[in-house]
């Protein structure tokens, strides 16, 4: 790995500038800032990569949920991810223009988003694929004393489903099942929502849309 990079450093902050860095190959730039003024840290981190390439890093890709043969989890990286980040405050924004995982290579992405306290904005999460597909999500959910409170929205359009459900590790990286016959075109929209209650706060999903020649909704 090679890196480059200034820095600057006061009584409260460590401030990564301009770094430009090289990775098996793959280069890119960002931005990280380290502020301690409070009781919870607050870290401030940008990239921009040409490629991000995850197989190089996990040979076996991920899957989607808990593994039976070892393999490393999205679902297990991302509860990791939540029990470390109530102590902090995280701001964070991707761009890649490539980026390669469980075999699938899908283009512009794009995430940002912000952790604090007070809950989890995900600002913008884009993902581009072959023949024009894209998924897009956004939502915020913040922290009440009777609840989580907040709202989601998920979109999804392909002419073809699959290298999606294969790079969220729903799909294997070959062999498909057969129930993945019956995708086809697809249109979805999924709402997420919760609210709190001082008696039982309550989560609640919508789904609408078409896969293949099936139509989908639930309530």
């Amino acid at each position: 790995m090679k890196l480059q990079t200034a820095v600057a450093l006061t009584a409260s902050k460590l401030d990564f500038q301009n770094m430009e860095y090289e990775l098996d190959g793959e280069t890119g730039k960002a931005n990280l800032a380290i502020l301690v003024n409070g009781e919870r840290p607050i870290i401030d981190f940008h990239v921009a990569a040409e490629t991000i390439d995850i197989d190089n890093f996990v040979a076996g890709g991920l899957v989607a949920l808990s593994p039976t043969n070892g393999e490393a989890s999205l679902s297990s990286i991302m509860e990791n991810f939540v029990n470390e980040q109530v102590k902090r405050d995280l701001r964070f924004a991707l761009e890649a223009t490539t980026l390669r995982l469980n075999g699938v290579e899908s283009k512009d992405v794009a995430v940002e988003l912000e952790t604090t306290v007070k809950g989890f904005d995900l600002k913008k999460l884009e993902i581009g694929f072959a023949d024009g597909a894209r998924l897009s999500a956004r939502g915020l959910f913040l922290s009440t004393s009777n609840g989580t409170d907040g709202t989601a929205e998920i979109k999804f359009t392909a002419e073809d489903p699959r290298p999606l459900l294969r790079l969220s590790g729903l799909l294997p990286r070959e062999n498909d099942p057969p129930w993945t016959d019956v995708l086809g075109k697809t249109d979805v929209r999924i709402g997420l929502q919760a609210k709190p209650s001082g008696v039982e706060p309550t989560t609640s999903f919508n789904l609408a849309g078409t896969v293949g020649n099936l139509k989908v909704a639930s309530d």
